[in-house]
């Protein structure tokens, strides 16, 4: 049932926002059940895909191909467990902070301060991300023509989860036309300075990761 919802609402999210965001708008739920039955299982899909692709990047280049590159262990498996677990858990992380802040932001554009419903709106919006992310995973497994599209697909995923903002802030947080594109204007600043601060602590972990890998501490050759 919950998978079906799921499937269901990232369909109509990306294909029919304004009527979704509609539908959205008028379903009772809190903060914590958005992130429990829906922002986990798209973060969990992404890490479970970087495992995957990462596992058959390395089978390829260091098995088949018999590839032994100075930084094979950025395929080691603790290392991809690592990193992928420490990237689903910030962007959780990353879209509730999110909705708080937005939830502060917007009364000062005549909206709602709901945190409910401003993580509809973030959770909701970020599907297209989540889902683009997915696939330029998946595009790391086709030679030359996958990761010329790779960046491409991040970036289009990244533009429409901003159209889904647009499209879903008058609806959810009930802020006035006239104000709403200034309204998403600072909701996107504010997005993106965050999002570049946990970009941040992800890469400040990664590089203690490898700094007690040469150490000898967590991957061994």
């Amino acid at each position: 049932m919950l998978n079906h919802f799921i499937a269901m609402r990232v369909k109509n999210i990306i294909l029919a926002p304004e009527k979704e965001w509609a539908v959205i708008n008028e379903e009772p739920t809190s903060l914590w059940l958005l992130v429990k039955n829906y922002a986990v299982f798209l973060a969990g899909a992404y890490f479970l895909v970087s495992i995957f692709s990462a596992a058959v990047i390395s089978y390829i280049f260091f098995r088949l191909l018999n590839f032994d590159f100075p930084s094979s262990e950025v395929f080691h498996w603790s290392y991809v467990v690592y990193s992928g677990g420490i990237t689903f858990f910030l962007q959780l992380v990353l879209v509730v902070t999110m909705s708080y802040l937005v939830a502060m932001i917007s009364p000062s554009f005549g909206g709602s301060n709901d945190p409910s419903m401003s993580g509809k709106l973030i959770i909701y919006s970020a599907t297209a991300f989540w889902i683009s992310g997915i696939v330029s995973l998946l595009l790391t497994l086709i030679p030359i023509v996958g990761w010329i599209l790779v960046i491409p697909v991040r970036l289009l995923g990244l533009a429409y989860s901003s159209y889904l903002i647009y499209k879903g802030a008058g609806a959810l947080l009930g802020v006035p036309d006239e104000k709403l594109s200034s309204a998403v204007v600072v909701i996107l600043l504010v997005y993106a300075f965050t999002g570049l601060v946990f970009l941040g602590i992800s890469n400040g972990l990664s590089s203690f990761f490898f700094g007690l890998n040469d150490a000898g501490g967590l991957v061994s050759a």
